[in-house]
């Protein structure tokens, strides 16, 4: 198997700084490119309020403008000589997630997961989870181990 596309998933947060560690090596490694996107959550119920005199369009334009800042700073940061993208999507995460994978025919997710179990599990859901069950390419897990 040849792999030539990587998708990382990042969500700021540490543990996803070691899903976009383990996928830089990944394609350097594998002389792969690499697509790291973000996700940002959907806002709902907020339509027809003003939050800080702001509309709904114009606080998801500054989110994903963020994000992209947030991004390019991340990227900057890599060593290492591999062709890295950039993507900024709207939606539930693990949906937009197998979207964007099927979009650039990944070879293969690399992603973090908080490694919840029990309750918050149950409560929070998983992402990690429902894109092993439902991506086209097979998903490579880095889970938090340092609780």
């Amino acid at each position: 198997m040849e792999i030539k596309k990587i998708l990382c998933p990042i969500d700021f947060s540490d543990i996803s700084q070691s899903g976009f560690n383990y996928a830089v090596f990944m394609a350097h490694s594998h002389k792969a490119e690499l697509t790291v996107l973000h996700v940002i959550d959907q806002l709902h119920g907020l339509g027809g309020y003003q939050v800080l005199a702001l509309d709904l369009g114009e606080i998801s334009q500054q989110m994903e403008k963020d994000a992209s800042a947030k991004l390019s700073d991340l990227l900057s940061q890599v060593k290492e000589n591999i062709k890295i993208e950039k993507a900024v999507r709207s939606g539930k995460a693990s949906s937009q997630i197998i979207k964007m994978a099927k979009d650039i025919k990944a070879d293969l997710i690399i992603m973090a997961s908080h490694g919840r179990t029990g309750i918050p599990h149950v409560i929070m859901g998983s992402v990690a989870e429902t894109v092993v069950r439902h991506a086209e390419c097979p998903v490579l897990v880095v889970r938090d181990i340092l609780r």
